[in-house]
């Protein structure tokens, strides 16, 4: 039996769904220039605040420090893609953050 790992704490999933969805109401809902479409505005607003201060301070996979890799793992992740074997991660790959 496989053992189940959370990567994502609760304060990620719910940013990212939060935003997802008040975005899509702001565009697709909202009329533009309402006081719930500015209100909409400010949480999301408040919420990419909050990410970024998470990304300092949070759980080991939600912090920027894990994001960005050093040179040397993007390397040898791209040498094992081209022997065609895939690493696997249980964030994001080194070769989705390359710039």
């Amino acid at each position: 039996m496989s053992k189940s790992v959370r990567v994502w704490d609760p304060f990620i999933r719910l940013f990212h769904w939060s935003t997802a969805g008040l975005f899509l109401a702001n565009y697709a809902l909202l009329e533009e220039g309402s006081r719930l479409h500015r209100y909409v505005g400010y949480t999301l607003i408040g919420l990419v605040l909050a990410r970024i201060i998470w990304g300092f301070i949070g759980s080991h996979y939600a912090r920027f420090s894990s994001f960005v890799p050093a040179p040397a793992s993007l390397k040898r992740y791209l040498l094992a893609l081209a022997q065609g074997q895939h690493p696997y991660y249980l964030s994001h790959n080194p070769l989705r953050w390359a710039p």
